[in-house]
């Protein structure tokens, strides 16, 4: 299904790859932007006036994110998407993940801009984004998923060593920084705080997604514990729930929890 506002941190990367001011930017949400025939606004018919990128992303600005896509064009944002393996074949040693899909037809202004913020006719999956959490964790590098990591006889004697292999490099080790600390804000201050951890520095995007003929939205949830030692990814997606931040970041809180007891 469509991702919704998780998919604002690749739009970030492709501006973060193509602009080196990104940060330095301010964009304008008054609330309503006109493209076309369509009007994009956001959750509440929020106003968040003028806004840095890195604040447009803890607050979720569907305005910003769409100016983002209108500006980066099509094709800029799609090669951003393919860095993380959109249009890809997911096709690893341990197992299949049903390809995610960047919209190839109809690219007119009002899908792109509904695109930037993670809308019109794209499709994930959780375990892909889930991928994409984790590769922004891991200095921008994706690893390909493994379902064993070691295998070990009656003794408790490893007889197998899984060997960790690098799916893709997605962006840079310096912009997977500045994404996972705009990541850490959504969680201090944004809209994911419901999945905040005491003790532990936990980075998340928080997202609903709406697809054709569906009357509640799908609540989604994507981020990492930004801590060596707790290398952990996770993408939580309940349908027909609601809000991501209401629905999907508690449910990863709890996760990181359950990791943070078992330490």
């Amino acid at each position: 299904s469509a991702p919704g506002s998780i998919f604002k941190a690749v739009t970030m990367a492709a501006a973060l790859a193509n602009w080196p001011d990104a940060l330095d930017r301010t964009f304008t949400c008054t609330g309503a932007y006109q493209v076309g025939e369509t009007i994009i606004t956001d959750a509440g018919n929020a106003r968040h006036g003028e806004i840095t990128l890195q604040k447009a992303l803890a607050v979720s600005c569907n305005i910003t994110f769409a100016k983002l896509a209108l500006e980066l064009g099509d094709e800029q944002l799609r090669l951003a998407a393919q860095a993380f393996g959109l249009d890809d074949h997911l096709l690893f040693s341990d197992l299949v993940v049903e390809n995610s899909l960047y919209p190839s037809s109809n690219r007119v202004a009002k899908e792109l801009a509904w695109t930037g913020p993670g809308q019109s006719a794209l499709f994930v999956t959780p375990m892909h984004m889930c991928l994409v959490a984790a590769g922004i964790a891991n200095d921008g590098v994706i690893m390909e998923p493994k379902l064993l990591i070691q295998s070990v006889d009656r003794n408790k004697q490893g007889k197998a060593q899984m060997t960790p292999t690098v799916y893709k490099k997605a962006m840079t080790p310096q912009h997977a920084d500045v994404l996972a600390e705009a990541m850490r804000q959504v969680v201090v201050s944004g809209t994911g705080t419901r999945a905040a951890v005491p003790g532990l520095k936990i980075c998340g995007k928080t997202g609903s997604a709406q697809i054709d003929g569906q009357t509640s939205t799908n609540a989604w949830f994507i981020g990492f514990i930004d801590e060596k030692t707790l290398p952990y990814a996770v993408c939580v997606v309940v349908n027909d729930a609601g809000e991501g931040s209401r629905h999907a970041a508690p449910l990863a809180r709890q996760i990181f929890e359950y990791i943070k007891n078992q330490r």
